[in-house]
């Protein structure tokens, strides 16, 4: 087809998140349905009651934050990257894993623009299963559900070692560390999201490994000589997740004098 031309858009994938008290069961009832192990038709039986249950938890935590900031922090990003692409630059799409906007949202807003060709940047620097395979499988889907499963594709798979990611994460560090001015000794707490052991274990997830690199990498970036850890979040369901939890690295870091923690959270742009 000589005559045809190609028009690519950009589309940030997200992880999604409630931001309110309405989409809160909804997100955590998909999100389960995705990463808690086991097979699919016991999933689709239990997660509406593990998600009723885990949202009596989480509740009070997302009204004290004001809720979940993704979509919102997202939407930030796709202006602030149409503006660095600059005027003639390609036009730029969120999709969320797990509320609105979807994937297919996305889609059908680039193609009202023209678009027959993506790149795929995922918010997370890190590769897993849990999070990059995922949003890219429910991209493919979408585009097959809307017919346009024969445009390009460029998928970004991960990005935790570019030297720009290492620079963010230190100068956050360093933002951070002024706050707290310069009394006593600061020990840094990296706080990524967990994942259950098994992912890495029996599927060869990369995730953790990923992390540490980035963790290692800002280390060497900031010349940092105090202490400093990794504690994972998030541990739900009765399987073995990564450790040291974060909250046990905190009760740790207590019983053992440490004064002055700053907290470092990775795996999410």
């Amino acid at each position: 087809h000589g005559c045809w031309q190609m028009k690519t858009g950009v589309v940030l994938a997200n992880f999604g998140g409630p931001q309110n008290a309405n989409e809160l069961v909804p997100f955590l009832t998909r999100l389960f349905q995705e990463v808690l192990p086991g097979p699919a038709c016991l999933k689709s039986k239990l997660t509406p009651t593990i998600a009723r249950r885990r949202a009596k938890i989480v509740e009070p935590h997302y009204k004290s934050i004001g809720w979940s900031r993704v979509v919102p922090t997202n939407n930030l990003l796709v202006t602030a990257l149409e503006e660095a692409l600059g005027h003639e630059g390609p036009p730029v799409e969120a999709g969320m894993m797990f509320s609105a906007p979807e994937f297919s949202d996305a889609i059908t807003r680039l193609k009202s623009k023209g678009v027959n060709a993506l790149i795929v940047v995922p918010m997370f620097p890190h590769f897993s299963l849990a999070t990059t395979n995922i949003a890219f499988t429910f991209l493919y889907e979408a585009l097959k559900q809307s017919g346009n499963e024969n445009w390009p594709v460029h998928y970004i798979p991960a990005y935790y070692e570019h030297p720009l990611y290492v620079q963010a994460v230190a100068a956050t560090i360093r933002e951070g560390i002024e706050q707290m001015g310069q009394s006593e000794t600061v020990e840094l707490v990296f706080t990524p999201h967990g994942l259950p052991v098994s992912y890495q274990q029996k599927r060869g997830d990369p995730y953790p490994e990923h992390v540490r690199h980035t963790v290692q990498a800002v280390i060497n970036e900031l010349n940092w000589e105090n202490p400093w850890h990794i504690g994972w979040q998030s541990r739900i369901g009765p399987v073995r997740w990564l450790e040291p939890s974060t909250l046990k690295m905190v009760e740790e870091l207590g019983r053992n004098g440490t004064k002055r923690v700053l907290f470092v959270p990775l795996s999410f742009v």
